[in-house]
């Protein structure tokens, strides 16, 4: 007799394993940029995805969704620097980051990890993760990607020095 044949199930992609944390904006820039593709073969890699609502507020700075398109559209150098600037070589756990470790981002862009011990709303001692100011989330960390670890930050980063976000972005032309 013949065995039965099992065929396994595709593996996810990146961008559908951000959109399972609920990260469907950095999935869908990713795919927009061709990074997805990018970032699924080679690294290992690990990416710090904004949230859905770090991506509305810079949509909103840059004059609505429509006009944030359209200047992605019309600068793709733009949209691929932003993004580069999320992701480090190298595969870290949450709990392998380290209170002043730094690194380079795939822009070339200083990336500075900060640690802060504080407690929260029930005064429990908890440990906060940054990353360039941005939070990681605690409950949206160590996601498994196929070349790393993604974690989920409160914020859109940028490189430095920096005017204010609006400034920075109208000046890179």
């Amino acid at each position: 007799t013949t065995p039965p044949t099992t065929t396994a199930a595709p593996a996810l992609d990146m961008a559908d394993i951000l959109k399972n944390a609920g990260l469907f904006a950095m999935a869908k820039y990713l795919k927009q940029s061709c990074f997805d593709s990018i970032l699924n073969e080679t690294g290992p890699y690990t990416v710090f995805a904004p949230t859905d609502k770090a991506f509305k507020n810079l949509l909103i700075q840059l004059g609505g969704p429509e006009k944030a398109e359209e200047k992605f559209r019309n600068n793709p150098r733009l949209l691929s620097g932003l993004l580069l600037h999320h992701v480090i070589p190298g595969s870290f756990k949450i709990d392998e980051l380290q209170d002043e470790m730094t690194g380079v981002s795939l822009a070339g862009t200083q990336l500075r990890v900060n640690q802060y011990q504080m407690q929260d709303v029930e005064w429990n001692d908890i440990k906060v993760t940054t990353i360039n100011g941005a939070t990681v989330l605690n409950d949206n960390n160590d996601i498994i990607i196929p070349q790393g670890v993604a974690h989920g930050v409160d914020r859109v980063m940028f490189p430095l020095p920096v005017g204010d976000t609006l400034q920075t972005l109208q000046s890179d032309r």
